[in-house]
């Protein structure tokens, strides 16, 4: 498959580029191939790592990323509130780096009263932090997503990931989140357009979940291109309404 008219591929990383700590198969090669004529990016909505720690997976997984081709839904969260909420403090679900990476970016964290709530992919969450999340959101305070994501595959199969949380929020408290930062939704395209300054089918998604990764491309008038090697099944796509524009086994076959 090529496209030689597109100036951005935006690859998902969980279930498309990798899966745990290793590459897909061929994963290297295509997208070697591809920086031939066009520019590369990763777009994940996983929010359990900072920006560094991401880009020191990938490169330690053997790939050329430079800082600026990495988008996090949570820098799509952080852009999200710089722009619309400046100066307003938060109560962040997140891991200590994560958090510590929030502050250095100007959120001001706040666990006593805060005016909005930020809920991340927290891999060190207890119940504490769950409780003291519905309160404030019961107390009427902004709520913020950075994904909605409900699982996150992993080597043994599929982990619990920010959807299942606002499951548990939601059956709570009533409330579901009043923004979404992360794919499929607008903040992330914004924070992406911006970046490279490509819109429409100049830009190819590729990813692995039909809901997020080829809903998000739909959206914003994205190419999408739906691989096989995380969420979605050959006979899932087949079940589904959302269509990608193409559908291959893996990234490999891109090119």
């Amino acid at each position: 498959m090529k496209q030689n008219d597109v100036k951005l591929y935006a690859f998902d990383l969980d279930g498309t580029v990798y899966v745990g700590d290793e590459l897909i198969p061929g994963a290297k090669e295509a997208l070697e191939r591809l920086r031939r004529h066009a520019r590369v990016c990763y777009l994940t909505n996983n929010s359990s790592k900072t920006k560094d720690e991401y880009l020191h997976k990938l490169r330690r997984l053997g790939l050329e990323v430079s800082e600026e081709e990495m988008i996090s839904s949570m820098d799509a969260t952080t852009a999200y509130v710089r722009a619309h909420h400046p100066g307003k403090s938060a109560y962040i679900v997140g891991t200590d780096n994560v958090i510590a990476e929030a502050r250095t970016n100007g959120i001001v964290f706040d666990g006593e009263q805060p005016d909005m709530v930020i809920v991340t992919l927290d891999t060190d969450l207890t119940y504490e932090k769950l409780c003291r999340l519905c309160f404030f959101v019961q107390r009427g305070a902004l709520y913020l997503a950075t994904h909605p994501d409900c699982k996150c595959p992993a080597p043994g199969g599929f982990v619990p990931d920010v959807g299942s949380f606002l499951a548990l929020v939601e059956a709570a408290t009533g409330r579901r989140p009043d923004v979404v930062c992360g794919k499929p939704c607008r903040p992330m395209a914004e924070e992406l357009e911006r970046r490279f300054g490509c819109s429409g089918a100049e830009i190819m998604m590729v990813g692995d979940r039909l809901t997020t990764d080829i809903q998000f491309g739909i959206n914003h008038g994205y190419r999408t291109c739906a691989v096989m090697t995380g969420e979605t099944t050959p006979e899932m796509l087949a079940a589904s309404g959302i269509r990608p524009t193409f559908a291959l086994g893996s990234i490999a076959d891109l090119v």
